[in-house]
């Protein structure tokens, strides 16, 4: 990870601004699928599935994923107040508020990957669906063959990162921690 003052922001593989993916393409593809998996984990078992890939490798037990679970609803679920929640448009939007101007833009973004978001009312800007997005961009990258096509995808991953990205996951981050 790279500190950025007392914050830690994501992999910098994730934000690199070079002029091609990074020699570690595949690793950062796979920490972001795994962040993915395990903020999109709807219970203990998929919890703990994603929990590897994130962690020393090693695989949780039965109590250890409970815990896990629990502290994760507490965090960025509910039912009571959610510490941290994984929607951009909390910490972007003037008024802390779900489906703001932000999240019409990482729409916007989304339609031109050809990504929807599933039916089911979780806001576009929800973390998982981010991080769906920047695989995309990232994958896009390493296909496209010509060098216009890779500087579009490059224009839109940075937008993502550096411009949307960015500016709420150092804040949501710090939130989670404060809080666990």
């Amino acid at each position: 990870y790279v500190q950025h003052g007392k914050r830690f922001l994501f992999p910098k593989a994730m934000y690199d601004m070079g002029e091609s993916m990074p020699q570690t393409a595949e690793h950062a593809i796979g920490l972001a699928t795994a962040l993915r998996d395990f903020f999109s984990a709807g219970c203990a078992a998929e919890l703990a599935a994603a929990s590897p890939a994130l962690s020393t490798g090693r695989i949780l037990n039965e109590d250890e994923a409970r815990e896990l679970e629990y502290e994760f609803n507490r965090l960025f679920v509910g039912p009571d107040v959610i510490s941290a929640p994984p929607f951009a448009s909390v910490y972007l939007e003037k008024e802390p508020q779900l489906m703001g101007h932000s999240t019409l833009e990482v729409r916007e973004l989304y339609l031109g990957l050809g990504l929807a978001v599933p039916e089911g009312g979780i806001p576009d800007d929800f973390l998982p669906y981010e991080l769906d997005a920047w695989i995309r961009l990232c994958t896009l990258e390493l296909e496209v063959s010509n060098e216009q096509g890779k500087q579009t995808v490059r224009e839109a991953r940075r937008w993502l990162v550096l411009e949307h990205m960015a500016r709420w996951i150092p804040v949501f981050i710090e939130r989670a921690s404060l809080s666990s």
